[in-house]
């Protein structure tokens, strides 16, 4: 006896199981937790180090380097990453599948004080960086100004009346503002 068959000759079985299965999947549905980005967290570190006005081969010599040697006998350290710029360095620490990112991140502190005294004593603070999903902004636009001479009044608009706004509705937790040139005299 076929499928089509089967249903045919009982409704009413039928009617019952469509009923169960729709009522299984609003409870279902009910009790099933959504939401829009799942919390996840990555086994990586990013200590970053701001010093301007130097070169990258400078950077890499007074900055990245003793941070590496530090760096290097980490416990659970699977790889370690730098990158040296006129504006400062990364350092990144990948960490091996079962580590504790929070203990590390004390750990990579500790390392971090204890590799100041080589560090130029003008740099600035050096910034341990976690990436987690929950990080990530909800929500990006941009403002632009039609006419030429609108430009020159973009940054108050955008101080007074967007910013303002924009951190008053519900649920908002930081508003950031980049890339608006200010007038300087």
């Amino acid at each position: 006896m076929a499928l089509p068959d089967l249903v045919l000759r009982r409704p009413v079985a039928t009617a019952t199981c469509v009923v169960a299965a729709l009522v299984l999947g609003l409870v279902s549905l009910s009790r099933l937790p959504v939401a829009y980005l799942p919390e996840i967290e990555g086994r990586s570190l990013t200590v970053q180090a701001t010093y301007r006005s130097s070169s990258p081969r400078e950077i890499e010599r007074t900055i990245c380097r003793p941070l590496e040697e530090e760096l290097a006998s980490l416990t659970g350290l699977e790889s370690l990453t730098s990158t040296a710029t006129a504006s400062g360095a990364s350092v990144r620490v990948e960490l091996e599948t079962g580590i504790d990112v929070d203990q590390a991140a004390l750990d990579v502190r500790e390392r971090i004080d204890r590799a100041r005294a080589l560090l130029p004593t003008d740099l600035g603070r050096v910034e341990i960086r976690r990436w987690r999903s929950t990080d990530r902004p909800v929500l990006r636009f941009r403002v632009t100004a039609l006419e030429p001479g609108d430009q020159e009044r973009l940054p108050d608009f955008v101080d007074e009346i967007v910013l303002p706004r924009v951190s008053r509705v519900s649920g908002v937790s930081n508003v950031e503002v980049r890339g608006l040139t200010r007038r300087r005299v």
